[in-house]
């Protein structure tokens, strides 16, 4: 320990070399105070050349006397210099490849990782630096099961959390290409809604409650950064006119229908991008309804009613097929575009009240 506190790698190596199989120095504690000043009980050999930063001779201690760097006094070594606040060992010990990021935890029953003792700390230079080396954003404690958002709410940090741009472009190329498999698989909901739908819909907000606690209130539905993000990068497997089961409603219906209490963001921003990506503001559910005809907010039926005006004229000619109920059917197989495009312009409201007819006459 004294030749470690004081630097001497040379002095290490020998003992290292010529120590009895019986004893091993490098797992030997006793006190002494810090480089502080403070006064540390159970220290090793290693924690006095961390502390004095004394990594020659730490690097001895590990490869040659094989060290343990979870024989910390309180802790393993990497959350002792968390908690210290000393960066030096912490990128001294991942770099070398000493300790893992995710693997080192707290010896409490709680089981805090690396990056939540960072987060307990506020120390937004550590916590950038594990984020970057891949410390999981979703570990849970073992008590509280808090994550590190939480952690750092809890303790009062939480600016420094969302002050973080720490996003690398490999992050950033994943979540790209997981945006990109998710709308290419074109999954819907029991009740017929497309990912598309369940971001402009404001019961999305209390339908995923498995998110986590701490993420709710940051994340609300409905959301503009969530639907830009599927348009930018997934669009062309994106069906911008897909209805649901409940009403045959477009995206555009359910966020034409959004009240000033659904959601903290603008309506009609989600609006102007659906629109300005392809979606037809004349489309009507089962009910004939447009989305100008469901809209309640003032705002939105504005915007909506300059761009209605001129409608196209392949949406003037399906909207004149189903008005006069022409068997359009029979002209082509049903299951193509130009047929669905006819039903989203009237063709639905037809087939609603036919069905209705039918149940009439069946109890008749």
């Amino acid at each position: 320990m004294l030749a470690s506190l004081h630097g001497y790698d040379a002095v290490v190596r020998v003992l290292l070399a010529h120590c009895s199989a019986d004893i091993n120095q490098t797992e030997l504690k006793g006190r002494v105070h810090s480089i502080n000043g403070d006064l540390v009980h159970n220290a090793t050999a290693l924690w006095c050349a961390l502390d004095r930063a004394h990594y020659v001779v730490a690097k001895s201690l590990l490869d040659l006397g094989k060290a343990n760097v979870n024989n910390g006094p309180c802790h393993p070594l990497l959350i002792d210099a968390i908690i210290r606040e000393r960066f030096d060992i912490v990128c001294f010990l991942v770099e070398n490849s000493y300790a893992d990021v995710n693997e080192t935890v707290t010896n409490n029953q709680s089981k805090c990782s690396s990056l939540m003792v960072a987060a307990a700390k506020g120390n937004t230079q550590i916590m950038t630096y594990l984020i970057e080396k891949g410390a999981k954003l979703d570990y849970r404690t073992c008590i509280h099961e808090n994550t590190p958002l939480a952690v750092a709410v809890i303790e009062g940090h939480l600016a420094p959390v969302l002050e973080q741009r720490t996003v690398s472009n490999t992050d950033r190329r994943a979540i790209i290409q997981w945006v990109q498999t998710l709308c290419r698989q074109q999954r819907t909901t029991p009740k017929g809604q497309t990912i598309l739908h369940l971001c402009v819909d404001s019961g999305t907000s209390h339908n995923i409650n498995y998110r986590l606690a701490d993420i709710r209130p940051l994340i609300v539905f409905p959301n503009l950064s969530t639907t830009r993000l599927l348009l930018t990068y997934g669009k062309q497997w994106i069906d911008l006119d897909a209805i649901n089961t409940i009403g045959c409603d477009t995206a555009l219906h359910v966020i034409s229908r959004c009240s000033k209490r659904d959601t903290n963001t603008n309506p009609v921003a989600i609006v102007e991008l659906l629109i300005n990506a392809g979606a037809h503001v004349d489309c009507v559910n089962q009910y004939g309804e447009t989305p100008l005809s469901v809209a309640i907010r003032n705002e939105i039926k504005d915007f909506l009613r300059l761009k209605q005006i001129p409608s196209s004229l392949k949406c003037l000619c399906a909207r004149l097929i189903a008005k006069h109920q022409l068997a359009y059917e029979c002209l082509w197989p049903t299951q193509t575009p130009l047929n669905t495009f006819v039903l989203l312009h009237g063709g639905l409201g037809r087939e609603h009240s036919c069905s209705e007819s039918d149940s009439v006459s069946e109890i008749d």
